[in-house]
């Protein structure tokens, strides 16, 4: 992002923080949508990482892509538990609540 990008990422955090009543989310199913939404952008990144350092484990002789690899397979099931557990998703193993989502998002 060059100076002109950052120069209007800053005005528009500007104007979103100052102007009043703008209300986002009046209900907390509207937020599950986009959480959901982006969640999967998320998981598809880091499965596009897995999938890249799986085909590169002969090209290179070199174990850090592997350990990229495996680590990004680890943020997509931590990512993956975390949007299933989020409240107003479907019961996954226990009840879906905000402290079991937390508890992921932290991991």
């Amino acid at each position: 992002m060059g100076r002109k990008g950052a120069r209007a990422a800053i005005a528009l955090i500007a104007v979103l923080a100052t102007v009043p009543g703008i209300v986002f989310f009046s209900e907390p199913s509207q937020y599950t949508i986009l959480h959901t939404v982006l969640e999967f952008t998320s998981m598809a990144i880091s499965l596009m990482v897995v999938a890249l350092a799986w085909n590169l484990r002969d090209l290179e002789r070199n174990s850090q892509v592997m350990i990229v690899g495996w680590f990004s397979l680890g943020v997509l099931i931590v990512d993956m538990a975390h949007t299933l557990s989020f409240p107003g998703m479907p019961a996954l193993a226990t009840e879906s609540t905000a402290q079991k989502a937390i508890t992921f998002w932290l991991a």
